[in-house]
Order: structure tokens, then sequence, then C-alpha cells
């Protein structure tokens, strides 16, 4: 699983095997190791969740999606789910949650990317 960070927007990419393994348990983390501590940060479904929600404290960041968008990503052909979470003075948070897939141009071996959409289509 790939977490991006980048001004007021996150992103997770996963794999087939992420994808599944998240079908199965309705939760998926990983975990940032570095020499003062560690980020856990994962993605969880949840029939209680209104909306896609973001929950962060000091070591950890997870988004959660309503059970009926996880189920609706994960078993269809659905690149993926996107929010945007609004908080304080007109401030807002974009969320991303999306399948990975094969890269077009340069070296890739990894079988648990979904193939691209795009493959035979570039000369």
């Amino acid at each position: 699983m790939k977490l991006r960070i980048q001004n007021n927007s996150i992103r997770l990419r996963l794999n087939r095997r992420e994808v599944a393994d998240f079908t199965s348990g309705g939760l998926l983390e990983d975990t940032l190791e570095y020499p003062s501590g560690r980020l856990v940060y994962g993605i969880q479904s949840s029939v209680d969740a209104p909306r896609t929600e973001v929950l962060l404290d000091v070591s950890s960041i997870r988004i959660v999606l309503p059970a009926e968008v996880a189920h609706d990503w994960t078993d269809t052909e659905r690149v993926g789910v996107s929010a945007e979470i609004e908080f304080g003075e007109g401030k807002r948070l974009s969320v991303l949650v999306e399948k990975e897939f094969r890269r077009l141009h340069g070296a890739t071996n990894d079988p648990d990317l979904y193939p691209n959409p795009l493959e035979g289509h570039i000369h």
C-alpha cells in the first residue's frame, strides 16, 4: 500500500493482494518506522461511517470508508473512491483511495498490480 500526502490531500494506492486482504478483513494497515517512532497508516471499512472520514492522531492515519462504498469499490471495476472533507472556515482535505495499475513505461514486474486499461493502446 502506498501513501502519498501532499498539501491538503491524502492518497492510498492498493495492489490486488492488498485489495483482497482489505475485502476479507475490512481493515488494512502498514507501518512506516523511523528512528524516533512509527506511523501506522491504513484503510478501514465501517458500517457505522456515514461518509468517508480520515482519523488522525500522533502516530496513525486511517481512511474510513462506508461499508457500501468499500464494497462497491472492491467488487467492481471501479478504480477509486474520492472524497472532499470540509472542515473549519472553508478548508478541505482531499481523499483518494485507488487501485494501483501497472505502469505503461519502465520496468515493473509486480504481478499484484492491476492491468493498466491503456495497455495495448499506447504505441
